[in-house]
Protein backbone atom coordinates (compact mmCIF):
# COMPACT_ATOMS: atom_id res chain seq x y z
CA UNK A 1 0.00 0.00 0.00
CA UNK A 2 3.16 2.47 1.27
CA UNK A 3 4.90 1.37 -1.77
CA UNK A 4 2.02 2.03 -4.18
CA UNK A 5 1.57 5.28 -3.32
CA UNK A 6 5.15 6.36 -3.05
CA UNK A 7 5.24 5.20 -6.73
CA UNK A 8 2.10 7.16 -7.81
CA UNK A 9 3.36 10.30 -6.09
CA UNK A 10 6.60 9.82 -8.03
CA UNK A 11 5.13 9.04 -11.47
CA UNK A 12 2.63 12.02 -11.44
CA UNK A 13 5.93 14.20 -9.65
CA UNK A 14 7.81 13.38 -12.92
CA UNK A 15 5.15 13.83 -15.29
CA UNK A 16 4.28 17.40 -13.55
CA UNK A 17 7.79 18.25 -13.95
CA UNK A 18 8.38 17.24 -17.56
CA UNK A 19 5.69 18.42 -18.55
CA UNK A 20 5.97 21.95 -16.96
CA UNK A 21 8.99 22.35 -18.33
CA UNK A 22 7.53 21.26 -21.90
CA UNK A 23 5.46 24.15 -21.67
CA UNK A 24 7.98 26.88 -20.91
CA UNK A 25 10.12 26.19 -24.30
CA UNK A 26 9.26 28.56 -26.72
CA UNK A 27 9.58 26.66 -29.40
CA UNK A 28 6.65 24.18 -27.97
CA UNK A 29 4.31 28.08 -27.43
CA UNK A 30 5.27 29.55 -30.77
CA UNK A 31 5.35 26.40 -33.10
CA UNK A 32 3.20 23.63 -31.62
CA UNK A 33 0.56 25.87 -30.17
CA UNK A 34 -2.12 23.01 -30.19
CA UNK A 35 0.17 20.74 -28.35
CA UNK A 36 0.93 23.24 -25.82
CA UNK A 37 -2.48 23.86 -25.16
CA UNK A 38 -3.80 19.75 -25.09
CA UNK A 39 -0.40 19.61 -22.79
CA UNK A 40 -1.21 22.46 -20.63
CA UNK A 41 -4.88 20.99 -19.78
CA UNK A 42 -3.80 17.48 -19.17
CA UNK A 43 -1.47 19.42 -16.65
CA UNK A 44 -3.34 21.48 -14.76
CA UNK A 45 -6.16 18.56 -14.32
CA UNK A 46 -3.41 16.14 -13.43
CA UNK A 47 -2.21 18.85 -11.02
CA UNK A 48 -5.54 19.59 -9.99
CA UNK A 49 -6.60 15.54 -9.17
CA UNK A 50 -3.08 15.09 -7.14
CA UNK A 51 -3.70 17.73 -5.13
CA UNK A 52 -5.39 16.77 -2.22
CA UNK A 53 -2.79 13.10 -2.46
CA UNK A 54 -0.22 15.75 -2.15
CA UNK A 55 -2.04 17.65 0.53
CA UNK A 56 -2.37 14.42 3.00
CA UNK A 57 1.25 14.17 3.76
CA UNK A 58 1.72 18.20 5.16
CA UNK A 59 -1.92 17.07 7.00
CA UNK A 60 0.03 14.16 9.25
CA UNK A 61 2.82 16.41 9.87
CA UNK A 62 1.24 17.06 14.00
CA UNK A 63 2.82 18.84 15.85
CA UNK A 64 4.41 20.57 13.07
CA UNK A 65 2.83 24.04 12.62
CA UNK A 66 5.15 25.70 11.14
CA UNK A 67 5.06 23.21 8.33
CA UNK A 68 1.87 23.06 7.95
CA UNK A 69 1.69 27.04 7.52
CA UNK A 70 4.09 27.10 5.35
CA UNK A 71 3.40 24.20 2.81
CA UNK A 72 -0.60 24.63 2.62
CA UNK A 73 -0.15 28.13 1.42
CA UNK A 74 1.86 26.75 -1.21
CA UNK A 75 -0.56 23.25 -2.03
CA UNK A 76 -3.46 25.69 -2.50
CA UNK A 77 -2.10 28.02 -4.79
CA UNK A 78 -1.35 25.48 -7.50
CA UNK A 79 -4.99 24.82 -8.37
CA UNK A 80 -6.08 28.54 -7.42
CA UNK A 81 -3.20 29.26 -10.52
CA UNK A 82 -4.19 26.69 -12.68
CA UNK A 83 -7.58 27.48 -13.17
CA UNK A 84 -6.67 30.89 -13.41
CA UNK A 85 -4.06 30.72 -15.92
CA UNK A 86 -6.75 28.29 -17.82
CA UNK A 87 -9.48 31.08 -17.52
CA UNK A 88 -7.19 33.36 -18.85
CA UNK A 89 -5.67 31.59 -21.69
CA UNK A 90 -9.89 31.10 -22.74
CA UNK A 91 -10.05 34.64 -22.57
CA UNK A 92 -7.02 35.94 -24.46
CA UNK A 93 -5.34 37.57 -22.00
CA UNK A 94 -1.96 36.16 -22.66
CA UNK A 95 0.57 37.94 -20.52
CA UNK A 96 -1.88 36.94 -17.22
CA UNK A 97 -2.25 33.26 -18.39
CA UNK A 98 1.65 33.32 -18.36
CA UNK A 99 2.53 35.32 -15.48
CA UNK A 100 -0.33 32.86 -13.24
CA UNK A 101 1.39 29.83 -14.85
CA UNK A 102 4.75 30.69 -13.81
CA UNK A 103 3.37 30.78 -10.57
CA UNK A 104 1.77 27.59 -10.42
CA UNK A 105 5.03 25.88 -11.46
CA UNK A 106 6.90 28.00 -8.88
CA UNK A 107 4.49 26.84 -6.28
CA UNK A 108 4.82 23.03 -7.65
CA UNK A 109 8.46 23.44 -8.03
CA UNK A 110 8.87 24.77 -4.15
CA UNK A 111 8.81 21.44 -3.36
CA UNK A 112 11.21 19.86 -5.55
CA UNK A 113 13.42 22.96 -4.39
CA UNK A 114 12.79 22.37 -0.64
CA UNK A 115 14.57 18.51 -1.14
CA UNK A 116 17.75 19.99 -3.17
CA UNK A 117 18.32 22.49 -0.03
CA UNK A 118 17.92 19.66 2.09
CA UNK A 119 20.17 17.77 -0.08
CA UNK A 120 22.98 20.60 0.61
CA UNK A 121 22.69 20.96 3.78
CA UNK A 122 23.44 17.93 4.84
CA UNK A 123 27.31 17.75 3.90
CA UNK A 124 27.31 20.92 4.65
CA UNK A 125 26.44 19.92 8.74
CA UNK A 126 28.71 16.78 8.10
CA UNK A 127 32.10 17.61 6.55
CA UNK A 128 35.13 19.26 8.01
CA UNK A 129 33.34 22.47 7.46
CA UNK A 130 30.23 22.01 9.34
CA UNK A 131 32.43 23.65 12.99
CA UNK A 132 31.80 26.92 10.98
CA UNK A 133 28.42 26.65 10.26
CA UNK A 134 25.84 28.19 13.03
CA UNK A 135 24.15 24.90 13.78
CA UNK A 136 27.60 23.23 13.81
CA UNK A 137 27.90 19.24 13.43
CA UNK A 138 24.86 17.38 12.47
CA UNK A 139 26.57 14.74 15.39
CA UNK A 140 25.71 17.35 18.39
CA UNK A 141 22.43 18.76 17.30
CA UNK A 142 19.33 18.55 19.31
CA UNK A 143 15.93 16.96 18.21
CA UNK A 144 14.69 20.54 17.73
CA UNK A 145 17.24 21.16 15.48
CA UNK A 146 16.24 18.67 12.65
CA UNK A 147 12.76 20.99 12.65
CA UNK A 148 15.28 24.01 12.43
CA UNK A 149 16.64 22.83 9.46
CA UNK A 150 13.64 22.05 7.43
CA UNK A 151 12.08 24.81 8.31
CA UNK A 152 15.66 26.25 6.90
CA UNK A 153 14.79 24.38 3.55
CA UNK A 154 11.09 25.41 3.56
CA UNK A 155 12.50 29.16 3.76
CA UNK A 156 15.29 28.40 1.48
CA UNK A 157 12.52 26.81 -1.53
CA UNK A 158 10.53 29.90 -1.10
CA UNK A 159 13.24 32.59 -1.64
CA UNK A 160 14.38 30.47 -4.70
CA UNK A 161 11.16 29.10 -6.40
CA UNK A 162 9.31 32.96 -5.61
CA UNK A 163 12.91 34.55 -7.07
CA UNK A 164 12.56 32.41 -9.93
CA UNK A 165 8.44 33.53 -10.91
CA UNK A 166 9.32 37.19 -9.96
CA UNK A 167 12.49 37.39 -12.35
CA UNK A 168 10.55 36.07 -15.22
Amino acid sequence: EKKAQIRAHLAITLFLSVALCVQFLKVVRQKAITVHRILGRITVLVALAATPGFAMPIYGLKGKPIAQYAEYPVIRAIPYFGIKGVLQARNKQIADHKASMIMFASCFFFFGVQRLVLMAMGPLHSGPWARYTPLGPRKAWRARADDLILNLSRAGACQVASGCAAHK
